[in-house]
């Protein structure tokens, strides 16, 4: 069995946040965009440790707006939910980065000690 060292560990999980505050930055900067279908991240765990993280529409109905005598499909993009989404993505990527720099420092104490 591999394993993966912990600072590509970290480094994953940063990637990760970074796909998920892309796609929500891409929700919203297209709210008020006719016909828009929203997208979200999902992140599976990799047997060796990590992430991967794939983008795929949320699925979620859109709207219908009446734009002059039409009716037309609005964006289902939802504000709450990608704050949220925003906000969850930076804590994310603040953990992970920690988690990166102690690993980096773990490292270098090991080669000081070695040498």
């Amino acid at each position: 069995m591999t394993t993966i060292p912990s600072s590509a560990i970290s480094r994953m999980g940063m990637q990760a946040a970074g796909k998920q505050q892309q796609a929500s930055a891409h929700n919203v900067a297209n709210l008020n965009t006719d016909g828009f279908e929203s997208v979200e991240t999902v992140q599976e765990s990799v047997g060796e440790g990590g992430v991967t993280t794939a983008v795929r529409p949320t699925g979620d109905p859109s709207p219908m707006i009446l734009r002059g005598q039409d009716w037309v499909h609005g964006s289902n993009t939802d504000l709450v939910r990608e704050s949220v989404n925003q906000i969850a993505a930076s804590g994310a990527y603040r953990a992970n980065a920690a988690a990166f720099r102690a690993a980096d420092e773990m490292t270098d104490e090991l080669l000081n000690i070695r040498a």
